[in-house]
């Protein structure tokens, strides 16, 4: 019993990060199942800024910073919320820090894992390879990290693994992060940041 509900736990967090939309459930299963536990105390950095990507971090219970060298405090993310997606894919170093409010259990998954799940599902890695080469030419177009929602309805579209619902966040997020974290304003209530 507890090991169907960690499960349906993790495949809850999952659910938002764009590149698993076009996994079949039997891939987001075997996803969720190679998701690690990671408990972090208040006040801990999970990732620092220049720090090389290894994981793709979903945030399960806690609260915590977002912060970038030279400008300081940027958002705080929350349960729900998502980081290294992109970077996971093509490679990379985070250009921020996270650092922790509360106890923060995250899920991760590693680019080990990731590289497994890919290989066990090929159709879910055509698809993934579509995504990193449509990224890749949107920089080299000087169009930066942003892929649209247009593109992602589009993609979706034509997917073979589409799913039928087209639930789910964005490919890549504009700021990394979830776009369902909120950036403070001084006011009990937040903005959406994008």
């Amino acid at each position: 019993m507890r090991s169907n509900l960690d499960l349906h736990l993790k495949l809850k967090c999952l659910a938002p990060v764009g590149i698993f939309t076009f996994a079949t459930q039997e891939c987001r299963v075997e996803i969720a199942r190679l998701l690690e536990t990671v408990m972090y105390a208040p006040d801990e950095f999970v990732v620092v800024s220049g720090q090389s990507v290894e994981y793709l971090y979903l945030i399960a219970h806690g609260f915590c910073d977002l912060v970038r060298p030279n400008e300081g405090y940027q958002i705080t993310i929350q349960k729900g919320d998502y980081y290294g997606e992109k970077e996971l894919l093509i490679g990379g170093k985070f250009d921020f820090s996270i650092k922790t409010l509360t106890f923060t259990e995250n899920y991760q998954l590693s680019r080990r894992s990731l590289q497994r799940v890919l290989q066990d599902f090929p159709g879910f890695h055509e698809e993934v390879q579509r995504i990193i080469a449509m990224e890749r030419s949107a920089n080299e177009l000087g169009l930066g990290e942003v892929i649209d929602d247009d593109l992602t309805e589009s993609m979706m579209d034509n997917s073979v693994l589409a799913r039928s619902d087209k639930g789910g966040g964005d490919m890549f997020p504009t700021f990394t992060p979830s776009n369902a974290a909120r950036k403070t304003t001084g006011s009990t209530t937040g903005t959406y940041f994008d």
